[in-house]
């Protein structure tokens, strides 16, 4: 059977099935009653049709004006969607959270006792969602999923960190615990929050890594020789992540700052808090070395940038496991990694990608010095990554959670 008609056996199973997605990302609604949310979180929560028919989505509403939302990338959800939008109170701050709770309480309360199953998390700002979510869904023994994609709470790098984020990521981290082991669903990333966060005591854990590539954006066999043949001088890398001290890129622009080698020019696209500091060293080192460009929005015109690159570097400081490892494997782009738990399952050293110690810029630095004089290791092993991408697709990510989805369901219906 196909994967469309594995979803639509899947679907037709589900169609009684009443199913609740708690999430705190934000959806928006204007003077004209429409309804818009992320682009980007739009691509993922449309698949979620593919195989169920009763999807409503609980989470933060906003008010906007209409015309007022330039400064913000969304996307109007049509009705013939067919999803319904649930609307929690959207604070802005911990005191309000607090001063939202009962109605927080009563609307939890009312949708999750309409539903069949309740697919949550743990964590979230200024209050996680899943604090009130998973204890009533297990009080009202609505089989809970529990996505566990990354496990931001925790506090990473080297501090100092005030007693407040101490005690919210320890606080946290019990929830998650606690909601993990009473899910009768688990799903993870990867294998490191198994081990770490427990398997449910009367449920199912599975490993789904979470990939956004469409099948149809694999680069093409026949076009990958085409495509290395044109960029074989000049060798570049590319980080493509927030200017985070979590994404590591302190690591990479001391590798590149305190290298005593020749290194590829290394471009940077990206935002956050380290913009200012990587635009600086940017100027200081010039643009034969490093350069800061402005990102490309996810799709064709990333993947089109992405493939003119020898290899992405993803110097992770955090356990998170990246979607854009996959982007780059798409496009016949191996990966130069940290080993952190959310990349060292899906990078084979010196097949797909390099591995080096978390935080050792040292090693980062060697790494891509000796890849320099090795432009045939580049090569070979975007081959063998872009062979291996067809494994980490958008499609097969949902299919294998529709598949686990479907067996609780089968289980549990009255």
């Amino acid at each position: 059977m196909t994967k469309d008609g594995e979803f639509l056996s899947i679907k037709e199973a589900l169609q009684d099935c009443r199913y609740l997605l708690v999430t705190p990302i934000p959806w928006y609604i204007n003077e004209r009653q429409d309804i818009l949310i992320d682009r980007l979180w739009y691509h993922d929560l449309i698949r979620h049709l593919d195989y169920i028919t009763h999807l409503t989505i609980l989470a933060p509403r906003i008010n906007v004006k209409a015309g007022k939302t330039n400064d913000l990338d969304l996307i109007e959800v049509g009705a013939h969607h067919a999803i319904e939008f649930a609307a929690l109170p959207a604070p802005e701050n911990f005191a309000q959270a607090v001063f939202a709770l009962p109605k927080l309480f009563s609307t939890f309360w009312n949708n999750i006792r309409k539903s069949d199953l309740v697919q949550s998390g743990v964590a979230g700002w200024p209050l996680p969602l899943g604090f009130i979510a998973n204890p009533i869904s297990v009080f009202l023994r609505r089989p809970l999923i529990i996505i566990i994609e990354s496990a931001f709470w925790r506090l990473s790098g080297c501090g100092p960190f005030s007693y407040k984020q101490r005690l919210r990521a320890s606080v946290t981290e019990w929830m998650a615990r606690w909601s993990v082991q009473r899910a009768r669903l688990a799903i993870f990333t990867h294998q490191g929050y198994l081990a770490e966060l427990g398997e449910p005591y009367n449920g199912r854990a599975i490993i789904n890594p979470a990939a956004w590539i469409d099948e149809s954006s694999i680069m093409q066999e026949n076009d990958v020789e085409t495509v290395w043949d044109a960029k074989k001088e000049n060798l570049a890398f590319l980080y493509a992540a927030r200017l985070h001290v979590d994404k590591g890129i302190d690591t990479l622009i001391r590798a590149i700052k305190e290298s005593k080698h020749h290194l590829p020019r290394i471009d940077i696209i990206g935002d956050g808090p380290l913009k200012d500091m990587v635009g600086f060293e940017a100027a200081r080192l010039g643009p034969t070395s490093l350069r800061l460009l402005n990102p490309a929005p996810y799709g064709p015109e990333f993947f089109s940038m992405l493939r003119d690159y020898h290899a992405l570097i993803s110097p992770l400081v955090s356990d998170e496991q990246p979607r854009v490892l996959f982007d780059a494997f798409s496009q016949a782009v191996p990966v130069i990694a940290s080993d952190s738990p959310g990349q060292r399952p899906f990078i084979e050293n010196d097949k797909n990608g390099w591995l080096f110690p978390v935080g050792d810029w040292r090693a980062l630095s060697e790494i891509m010095s000796s890849l320099r004089f090795s432009p045939e290791r580049l090569r070979a092993a975007g081959i063998y990554a872009r062979a291996i991408s067809s494994k980490y697709t958008h499609e097969s990510m949902h299919l294998q959670r529709a598949r686990s989805i479907y067996g609780l369901f089968e289980r549990f219906r009255c």
